[in-house]
């Protein structure tokens, strides 16, 4: 379940930081998932074998719109 466990497509927003994430990728060798921060244009590694910080909420799946996500 997303909520539990990123996957690919998620949206996660810091409340800290007032920002967006999107799961891009898991790459199964480091056991990392791949996120993209909308506001920074940065990439941020998360590790699968730990929850997701508590400032992270999940917002749900993304919808791309002119190559954006939302």
């Amino acid at each position: 379940m997303s909520k539990q466990m990123p996957e690919v497509g998620d949206v996660w927003f810091n409340e800290q930081s007032k920002q967006k994430f999107a799961v891009l990728d898991f790459n199964p060798t480091s056991n990392d998932f791949v996120a993209y921060n909308q506001k920074t244009k940065t990439m941020r590694l998360f590790d699968a074998s730990t929850p997701m910080p508590s400032q992270f909420k999940y917002i749900g799946k993304s919808k791309v719109n002119n190559q954006r996500f939302v």
